[in-house]
């Protein structure tokens, strides 16, 4: 009896120091002192099971997560299908039948950056994992749903199908912290004239399902299960970062930007403000066509709304948001002849500067290597890049022929900030809109419960990422440009 307790007694003093060995190889003393450095709002959050997950990999070698593209989509295909099929299509590369086409560039550009830039922990390659993996079963659950909705009775893909959905947008978009996400918010209150989709129904979009609970007791059940574990998953992402929510709101229930819809083609800005990935985003700012891009993004918009039983016969108009816009403006307005746009605009140092304080706090999520000066320096080309862009758009749209010319209407974070309703009042105007006063009243009620403009409130100096405006301003003429075009001011 006595050598059994001491067996059991040795045994627990090896796993202890065994923890205490993977403890301080992920979160050695060194460590956390420079992360102790960057400040509360952006110190990444370190409990003790996660420097130990981190140790593991530091130990191990992260490698064994793997982020081989084959790899990811076969994991992808057995969670929505079986072990058989996914072998059949993977050996033949017949993939159209799972998740369409056009994805392969992106994704492979992505891994690379992932791997050569991201300087991933271990908890960051499971991250980066289960994000593609999520990404690839939603297009396989989208494809899944317009194969058998659309194509001929016994069809593989969708070669030759068009989709007889229409889809009448109303685009917001613009430089990030400009005010989109809570103009979308504000602009989302109005559920007379628009429809959007919520954070679940582009990152765990399941249409089948949510066709089924317009007249099954069952599948409402089942849906409702469902939107918990997009919940539940969502949750677990946001313990990572725990105070994201100060800075800009998650919620699976809420509206959600298009990024997450384009993420599934793998040309979008998400992977820019997740992970630290300068040489993927350099790709995909300098992609001479984002066609593909907007037409999935149009495709799972016809899926949803087919998917909406009270949306087949008078559809209302789609509330959509996301500055990837700005790069994708001549193929958004190729694909979608009837849209009404809406820029938004801010002096593009003070976006700079907020952008910079959002990445560094989520790659904290995904990388123990914080640099501000460098994700600063990063972040500045960027936007520089995606300023250069959208001004090329609006060039684009301004040549059109007057009677193929959307509407874009203009708007400035100063305004919104200040009075938000006349700027809702001059959009209504603008578009030849009623804004009706149950409307208003919903929208003056929203404002009342998101006192805090709007999900915005931390701190961040240019200073502090090796950023000087004044410089900046005096010598990049893309800046220059910008603020000439808009009549902002942009010197202070």
């Amino acid at each position: 009896m006595a050598s059994c307790k001491l067996i059991v007694a040795a045994l627990v003093v090896v796993v202890a120091v065994f923890i205490g060995v993977l403890y301080r190889a992920g979160c050695p003393e060194e460590l956390i002192s420079q992360h102790n450095k960057l400040g509360d709002t952006h110190k990444p959050y370190r409990p003790a099971l996660l420097c130990i997950a981190n140790g593991f990999g530091n130990i191990f070698g992260g490698d064994i997560v793997s982020l081989h593209p084959d790899s990811l989509k076969y994991w992808a295909c057995i969670v929505e299908y079986d072990h058989k099929r996914c072998d059949s299509h993977l050996k033949r590369k017949s993939l159209g039948e799972l998740w369409g086409n056009n994805l392969d560039e992106g994704l492979e550009q992505l891994l690379r950056s992932l791997t050569f830039d991201a300087e991933l922990s271990f908890i960051g390659r499971l991250v980066a994992k289960g994000q593609i993996e999520m990404l690839l079963r939603a297009r396989i659950r989208l494809m899944r749903y317009a194969i058998q909705h659309f194509a001929p009775l016994g069809a593989q893909d969708l070669t030759g199908v068009t989709l007889p959905v229409e889809i009448k947008p109303v685009v917001i978009y613009g430089i990030p912290r400009s005010g989109t996400t809570f103009l979308f918010n504000l602009l989302s209150q109005d559920k007379e004239r628009f429809q959007f989709a919520s954070n679940w129904e582009y990152s765990h979009p399941n249409p089948e399902l949510q066709s089924r609970a317009s007249y099954s007791a069952n599948a409402t059940e089942e849906l409702y299960r469902w939107i918990k574990f997009a919940e539940s998953r969502l949750h677990e992402y946001t313990q990572l970062v725990p105070d994201f929510g100060n800075m800009h709101a998650l919620d699976a229930r809420l509206p959600e930007e298009c990024t997450v819809s384009m993420g599934m083609e793998f040309d979008s800005w998400m992977f820019g403000t997740t992970f630290n990935v300068p040489g993927y985003m350099q790709w995909a700012t300098e992609r001479s066509s984002h066609k593909d891009t907007i037409e999935w993004h149009k495709f799972v918009l016809q899926i949803l709304q087919h998917s909406r039983d009270d949306e087949r016969e008078q559809p209302r108009a789609w509330i959509l948001k996301s500055p990837w816009f700005l790069v994708t403006l001549p193929d958004l307005l190729k694909t979608y002849p009837n849209a009404v746009l809406i820029q938004t605009h801010r002096k593009p140092t003070a976006s700079l500067a907020s952008i910079s304080s959002v990445v560094t706090k989520l790659t904290g999520g995904s990388s123990d290597v914080i640099d501000k000066e460098k994700i600063g320096g990063e972040q500045y080309k960027i936007l520089h890049d995606v300023l250069k862009q959208g001004l090329k758009g609006r060039k684009y749209h301004e040549d059109l022929p007057e009677k193929n010319k959307q509407k874009i209407i203009d708007v400035y974070h100063s305004d919104l900030i200040t009075d938000p309703m006349s700027v809702v009042k001059s959009i209504y105007k603008s578009a030849g809109w009623i804004l009706s006063p149950n409307v208003e009243d919903n929208m003056r009620t929203w404002l009342l419960s998101n006192k805090k403009i709007k999900y915005g409130h931390h701190k961040y100096t240019m200073q502090e990422y090796g950023l000087d405006a004044s410089q900046i301003m005096k010598h990049d003429k893309v800046f220059q440009e910008y603020c000439s075009t808009y009549n902002l001011t942009c010197t202070s």
